[in-house]
C-alpha cells in the first residue's frame, strides 16, 4: 500500500535575511533626509565714528580750543557724540565757560540753550562783575580767617597771664616748726652717730687683721 506524504515547506532561513535587508533598504531610503543648515549670514563690521574735534576738546579741558573751534572754524556745538553735546562732557568751569563766550559772541549761530545744552552767555561785563565778587569773597575769607587767628593769640595770651597770676596769688609753703625743727636736728645727729660707729667698727676689724698678720709673721 502506497501513501502519499506531502512534504511540509519549511522557510528557507536565508530567504528570510534578504527580505529584511531588502525591507532595511526600502525604509532607509524612503526615510527623508534632514535639511541642511543655512550657512551663518556674514557679520557686518562695525562702523567705528570718530569722535569730534569739539568733544575732544571739551573732554581734555581745552578752553582755548574750544573757542576757537566754535567762534573762528565753525563747529556746530549740537552735534552729539555717543548721545552727548561737547558742552556736556566738558572737563571743568574755565572749559564750559569756553562755550558760554562763544554764545555772547555769536548768539544767533546756534540753538545755545535746547541743542547745544549751554545754559546762559557769558559777556565781557558778566565776567568782571563774577571776578569782582570772587575776588570780595577771597578778601572776606581772608579777613575771616586773619580775625580767627588774632582770636586765637589773644586767647592764649590771657591763659598764660591768668596762669601766672593763680601762681603770684597763691599763699607760700608753711615755714616749719621749732618743734619739726628739733626732731629733724635729733634725726641727723642720730644718723650721725649711727655712721660714725660704723665706721670705728670698720677701723676695729682692719686693725685686727693687721695684728693677727704681725703675730703670725713672728711665729
Amino acid at each position: 500500500m502506497n501513501l502519499n506524504v506531502e512534504e511540509e515547506e519549511r522557510p528557507d532561513p536565508e530567504m528570510d535575511d534578504l527580505t529584511a535587508l531588502a525591507d532595511t533598504k526600502f525604509i532607509i531610503a524612503a526615510a527623508p533626509r534632514a535639511a541642511p543648515e543655512p550657512a551663518p549670514e556674514p557679520e557686518e563690521p562695525e562702523i567705528v565714528v570718530p569722535e569730534p574735534e569739539l568733544h575732544a576738546a571739551a573732554r581734555e579741558g581745552n578752553a582755548t580750543r574750544v573757542f576757537t573751534l566754535l567762534v573762528e572754524e565753525n563747529a556746530d556745538p549740537t552735534v552729539k557724540y555717543r548721545g552727548k553735546v561737547a558742552y556736556n562732557v566738558s572737563k571743568d568751569k574755565e572749559t564750559r565757560d569756553a562755550f558760554r563766550r562763544a554764545m555772547a559772541r555769536i548768539p544767533d549761530a546756534w540753538d545755545w540753550i535746547h541743542g547745544a545744552a549751554v545754559p546762559s552767555a557769558l559777556t565781557e561785563e558778566m565776567e568782571a562783575k563774577q571776578i569782582a565778587k570772587e575776588a570780595e569773597y577771597e578778601a572776606a575769607r581772608k579777613a575771616k580767617e586773619k580775625e580767627r587767628k588774632k582770636a586765637q593769640k589773644d586767647r592764649k595770651k590771657k591763659e598764660s597771664a591768668a596762669a601766672a597770676l593763680l601762681a603770684k596769688s597763691a599763699p607760700p609753703e608753711p615755714a616749719p616748726s621749732s618743734g619739726e625743727k628739733k626732731s629733724a636736728a635729733l634725726v641727723n645727729a642720730a644718723e650721725r652717730e649711727a655712721r660714725e660707729r660704723r665706721e670705728q667698727m670698720v677701723r676695729l676689724r682692719s686693725d685686727r687683721v693687721v695684728f693677727s698678720s704681725r703675730i703670725a709673721s713672728f711665729r
